[in-house]
């Protein structure tokens, strides 16, 4: 693998392995899985991060966000983009208004009835916040 860019390391270093120190890094361009997902959910990933190594990019999974103090799904270390597979409108809609690309997983869609509703909730919550 070539030499990470100095942008590739700040954003690898914001990341570590779940459970471990700070010191502890995740592994670059490896697929991890979590039996606690779906079946479906682990396919979606797998088949982004192909796609995102395919396309000459840097990937983690499950990778601890030392920040936030939560795990991600998939992250682009080449570009900092961070997506999140989600099976149901109710678990995405914890990431709107985040830098978060969200992936629905299982059959529901951003056209549906329930995450336009969630969504709508959430930029209204948003903006009574900023007057």
């Amino acid at each position: 693998m070539k030499k990470l860019t100095q942008q590739e390391k700040l954003n690898w270093f914001k990341y570590k392995i779940p459970g471990c120190s700070n010191l502890y890094r995740v592994k670059i361009n490896v697929i991890h899985l979590s039996v606690a997902n779906s079946k479906d959910h682990e396919m979606q990933k797998c088949s982004k991060a192909y796609d995102l190594m395919k396309e000459g990019f840097k990937i983690l999974t499950e990778a601890h966000e030392i920040a936030t103090d939560c795990r991600r799904d998939l992250i682009d270390i080449s570009n900092g983009e961070i997506y999140e597979f989600e099976t149901t409108p109710e678990r995405a809609a914890r990431f709107i208004g985040q830098p978060i690309n969200i992936i629905p997983v299982g059959g529901w869609t951003f056209e549906d009835k329930k995450w336009k509703a969630l969504k709508e909730k959430n930029d209204t919550k948003a903006g009574s916040k900023d007057n």
